[in-house]
């Protein structure tokens, strides 16, 4: 990689050389304005560190000039005060704060990015890594200009550079997240930071086109050091937003974190392959009506047979698939193997459908495409949709009352798990409701869960829908289950999931 060429302009013989810091630079000095302009005419630099100079017509002439020169030169003006002077691209006004002047010159070095800088930082002693996303930058591009973002993005470094604790370095990683480096590896300085953001943040303030916002972080903390620090931190912080937390930490070994994230790029190979060679399919597995004891329909679930015939898990190879882009084709696969099997019955079946599906419009049209193509009825097809579904995102909520309007029905899967919401039974106009096997296993033994089933059960019949009780598992539990009223039962009494009806 090219050295990054540094001018330092000042009359000061102590200026640092920044090769002392990073391997990617090489730092020249001159005394003054005539010097810098004696040094352009046989040499050229990369960035030209202007050292508490006066900010007048001489200093913009020899900027001027040098732009003239070389273009894609950057100019750093170094005060203790702030110059009143608008930033451009490539002119940066910062305080002579060390840590501030090197983050800058490490994302000038790196394309504006700080990856591959505080990859340098990270390779060489035990740290702690705090990855900070804010989503408040994307959505601010969607209403406001460039230069409004990077207004804002401006405000948000110099509040890290305000309120980081001593002995930290701030790197802007890519376009909304940025990282900070806890140079003397105390993770409780570091968690007592993260905490105190949303005070801190409320605190500082922030604006944008002449208005004051509200900014939001979200953040991955984790303690190490090397290669593997980065992902791990990148690991933690998809935990916070995955966990709707404000910050999460991921306190496991390098060598755990290695084991899993190959054990992550081995499934991701083996479910594209189990694509291409059609070992991607369907399992069956019984639902009984409760009142005439008969199986009448059967839940669909996606089962991975690898190569030496072994039936492998949804639980196993799911996130992969996710996490390749790869979980549509999953569904696609699953739902043509099991629209040719129900082809010659009367049974209704089910299909688990994702959110990430129901944003696709390919689904869509593809579910259309098979009904038509295997001469299945809409009404025929329940569509199970987790609870806990966003149907905020996308299109997600246009897709499901399309899919309603064709005669395909909707249930609701886990129903009585985290974040249940009974208004959203309502918006989604859901014929069935699955109850959560977790309550429905323990319903002989724990009075909550027992309570938790039977209230869901009536409001199941209160506003019209089917409930079906999962995990039916003893005559015990269901006898209870059918006490309580609840119309179907789905579990290993009846069956357990099997590749044939």
């Amino acid at each position: 990689m090219k050295r990054l060429q540094i001018l330092n302009v000042s009359d000061k013989a102590d200026l640092p050389r920044f090769e002392e810091f990073f391997t990617f630079c090489i730092t020249h000095q001159v005394h003054n304005l005539k010097e810098m302009m004696e040094y352009y005419e046989s040499h050229t630099s990369d960035v030209v560190l202007f050292w508490n100079l006066p900010v007048d017509d001489d200093l913009l002439d020899c900027m001027t000039l040098v732009a003239s020169l070389r273009p894609d030169t950057y100019f750093l003006l170094i005060a203790t005060n702030k110059p009143s002077l608008a930033p451009s691209a490539r002119m940066i006004c910062c305080n002579n704060h060390a840590p501030t002047i090197l983050t800058h010159l490490c994302r000038i070095a790196f394309g504006q990015k700080g990856e591959l800088a505080l990859g340098e930082v990270l390779r060489h002693d035990e740290l702690v890594l705090a990855l900070v996303h804010v989503p408040t930058i994307a959505r601010t591009r969607l209403i406001s200009t460039l230069d409004s973002v990077q207004f804002l993005l401006r405000q948000i470094n110099d509040f890290f550079e305000s309120y980081c604790p001593r002995a930290t370095r701030i790197f802007q990683t890519d376009s909304d997240c940025f990282a900070i480096v806890f140079l003397e590896n105390e993770m409780e300085a570091a968690k007592d930071f993260i905490a105190a953001l949303d005070m801190l943040r409320l605190e500082h303030g922030f604006e944008i086109d002449e208005r004051e916002i509200d900014v939001e972080f979200i953040t991955g903390i984790v303690q190490g050091k090397g290669e593997l620090l980065a992902p791990k931190a990148y690991n933690a912080l998809a935990l916070a937003t995955h966990n709707n937390a404000k910050f999460y930490i991921l306190e496991q070994s390098d060598e755990e974190f290695a084991a899993q994230q190959q054990n992550k790029i081995y499934w991701m190979k083996e479910v594209h392959a189990a694509l291409k060679g059609g070992r991607v399919v369907p399992y069956y597995q019984p639902i009984l009506n409760n009142e005439s004891g008969a199986i009448e329909k059967y839940e669909t679930l996606v089962r991975l047979v690898d190569n030496q015939g072994n039936v492998i898990l949804p639980g196993t190879f799911l996130d992969a698939a996710r996490e390749s882009g790869l979980v549509n084709n999953v569904t696609m696969a699953v739902i043509n193997k099991s629209f040719a099997d129900f082809r010659d019955c009367d049974f209704e079946f089910s299909i688990n459908i994702s959110e990430e599906c129901l944003q696709d419009r390919r689904i869509i049209n593809y579910l259309l495409n098979r009904c038509e193509r295997y001469e299945i009825p809409t009404n025929r097809v329940l569509l199970e949709v987790l609870e806990g579904i966003n149907t905020s995102q996308g299109k997600v909520l246009e897709h499901i009352r399309e899919l309603h309007s064709k005669g395909f029905k909707i249930a609701i899967d886990d129903f009585g798990a985290a974040n249940s919401n009974f208004g959203r039974l309502i918006d989604l106009k859901a014929e069935y409701i699955k109850i959560d096997g977790n309550f429905v296993r323990n319903i002989d033994t724990d009075e909550r869960s027992y309570k938790i089933v039977d209230s869901i059960a009536k409001f199941a019949k209160s506003i019209g829908a089917k409930s079906i009780a999962e995990f039916v598992h003893s005559e015990k539990v269901y006898r209870i289950v059918c006490e309580l009223g609840v119309d179907y039962s789905q579990g290993f009494l009846f069956g357990e999931p099997a590749p044939e009806l």
